[in-house]
């Protein structure tokens, strides 16, 4: 079975687009979070406010780092839940999460979060904070952030267009 040239290459063109765009609109999304105080002394509760685009609904997990404890939301009791370190948010709507953590009195950690939007499927992480009080150790801190890797569709999405490729070359 032979295909028409114009339709082997408008074949790789959209499995190579499909390729490339998925990460840009992944990139598209930002979640962001702020700190306030920027400093923050031993026992002293900060204040964070995650920012979300427009017409975000699905759920945000910050992961706080262990000795630190959760203190609080301005959000909805009923759309939080902690379980451990993890503080999961439920967003039907809302542009921004504020809440608060109590630091330890010495201590180091990385906060980091990782959210999903239920409306576009679009899901990833936040950057990392590091939260530390004045003169802790941090030479043995290690960072939670998972390295870049491809997506599902991603990787789905080369091996339908290797497989394409094969068909089209075995069939010509």
């Amino acid at each position: 079975m032979r295909f028409h040239p114009t339709i082997e290459k408008t074949i790789i063109v959209f499995l190579f687009l499909s390729l490339i765009s998925a990460p840009a609109l992944a990139g598209g999304m930002q979640v962001t979070r702020d700190i306030q105080p920027e400093t923050p002394q031993g026992g002293e509760t900060v204040t964070m406010t995650v920012s979300l685009p427009p017409s975000y609904y699905g759920g945000i997990i910050e992961k706080i780092p262990e000795g630190f404890d959760y203190a609080g939301s301005e959000h909805p009791a009923d759309a939080v839940k902690t379980d451990g370190q993890n503080v999961i948010f439920a967003v039907t709507g809302e542009e921004e999460i504020v809440y608060s953590i109590k630091m330890p009195e010495d201590g180091c950690g990385y906060l980091y979060g990782e959210w999903e939007d239920f409306s576009s499927g679009l899901k990833g992480s936040t950057e990392e904070t590091l939260l530390t009080t004045p003169g802790a150790d941090t030479s043995d801190l290690k960072s939670n952030q998972k390295s870049p890797g491809f997506a599902s569709f991603q990787v789905l999405a080369a091996l339908s267009a290797l497989a394409c490729i094969y068909v089209i070359r075995r069939f010509k």
